[in-house]
């Protein structure tokens, strides 16, 4: 909705496409785990736990079944989507021969310091927090199946030594 560029922080220099993959990784992010990537029209942080998890409870079934829009809570609260806090990390595209295809942009994102993330139950069935090098570890040992475009997003950030040097990566980094 271009209505929403001006419930947004960072999008002015965003051509349309840009904008919209950012706005849909705050909606994905919010819809499948919880964490809403806003803030109150004017504040420098992010929501905290104890006014995100309310606007959840109201909200995300309701903006999952499509009967109502970010625009919608932006407007209704005050809210500004904070797409300045997305680092581009990967794309993926599905090749053409799969029947079901995707073409998807992964961000590295400061993780909200009091917002918890919590599985959907839908399409985010179960979380864990682990290391990154674990997780491959993990998955090279067969001990846990993780799909090959998450694995790849995996081995490459597990070649950062801290969140810190992940972000400098990231941000140096062209994506392939």
């Amino acid at each position: 909705d271009p209505a929403l560029r001006t419930a947004c922080t960072g999008a002015d220099d965003l051509d349309d496409e840009t904008f919209a993959v950012r706005v849909s990784a705050v909606r994905e992010t919010f819809e499948e785990c919880g964490v809403l990537l806003a803030r109150r029209c004017g504040e420098d942080a992010l929501l905290p736990e104890s006014e995100v998890r309310p606007l959840e409870t109201r909200y995300r079934a309701d903006l999952v079944a499509g009967r109502v829009t970010l625009c919608d809570i932006t407007a209704a609260h005050d809210l500004s989507l904070a797409l300045d806090v997305l680092v581009p990390f990967a794309h993926w595209i599905t090749p053409a021969f799969m029947p079901k295809r995707f073409d998807t942009h992964f961000f590295l994102v400061p993780a909200p310091a009091d917002q918890v993330a919590a599985h959907d139950g839908e399409e985010s069935v179960d979380s864990i927090w682990i290391e990154p090098r674990v997780a491959v570890a993990d998955a090279q040992a067969k001990r846990r199946p993780i799909i090959f475009p998450t694995l790849r997003n995996l081995v490459k950030l597990a070649r950062s030594t801290s969140v810190a040097e992940a972000f400098e990566r990231a941000r140096r980094e062209p994506i392939i």
